[in-house]
């Protein structure tokens, strides 16, 4: 968490697993690292459907977790893993295809109630029966951070990192707006993937990158690549 005199530190605005991930690739990269988590996960309460669902996981022919989180909140509601293939991570266009003929396959997607529905959409193109079921949301920590405002009008905050638009919205209930408007938004911004990198302009950063590959470690091949103070 402590930079050195003359190396500035690098925002990780993620929360739980994905803060640690990306932190420590970070931090086994020789570049300092502020943790600063600005959403919080939530567990859903589960409908009558939802349990059901959970209850017939290991019917289906695949089950697809974009997220650790997603992993985390099926099997804390009781969901079985039993099926022949089980993803785990951002999935993309050639994930997809790497999951050979879906024409008429059962796929459940437990996920966020905020997730957007690009994946069931194409997944359903390809002719699979998908179910969604929502497990957990985001909410964002409303506590300013008056150590990470004092780093940032002593200068030595260098780069903010995002994995969603959710964490970039909750860096305003983090920073006073003064900070934020005078300060945050000339610094930056990092973004996993492309609708983060909107909500990111939309916030109002004037300089945002999209990492090459929409991982953690894309984030850190751009921080090297193009952000590094």
């Amino acid at each position: 968490m402590r930079a050195s005199k003359n190396r500035k530190l690098v925002v990780v605005t993620q929360s739980g697993d994905e803060m640690s991930h990306l932190a420590t690739e970070l931090k086994h990269g020789g570049i300092p690292v502020y943790e600063l988590p600005t959403v919080r996960m939530i567990r859903l309460p589960l409908s009558k459907r939802s349990r059901t669902i959970l209850r017939n996981a290991a019917s289906y022919d695949h089950i697809i977790f974009t997220s650790p989180h997603a992993l985390h909140f099926f099997i804390e509601a009781g969901g079985k893993l039993g099926t022949k293939t089980t993803a785990v991570g951002r999935v993309t266009g050639d994930t997809v295809k790497k999951l050979g003929q879906l024409r008429g396959k059962k796929i459940l997607l437990p996920r966020s109630a905020i997730a957007v529905p690009d994946l069931p959409r194409l997944l359903r193109k390809q002719g699979a029966r998908v179910t969604t079921v929502p497990l957990y949301t985001t909410r964002a920590i409303n506590k300013h951070s008056r150590a990470l405002e004092k780093l940032l009008i002593q200068g030595r905050i260098g780069v903010f990192t995002f994995t969603s638009p959710s964490t970039v919205a909750g860096l305003s209930k983090r920073i006073k707006k003064s900070i934020l408007v005078s300060t945050v938004l000339f610094l930056p911004a990092v973004c996993i993937g492309p609708r983060t990198a909107r909500a990111a302009r939309a916030l109002g950063f004037r300089k945002v990158i999209v990492a090459k590959t929409f991982t953690t470690a894309g984030i850190v091949a751009s921080l090297k690549d193009h952000a590094l103070p």
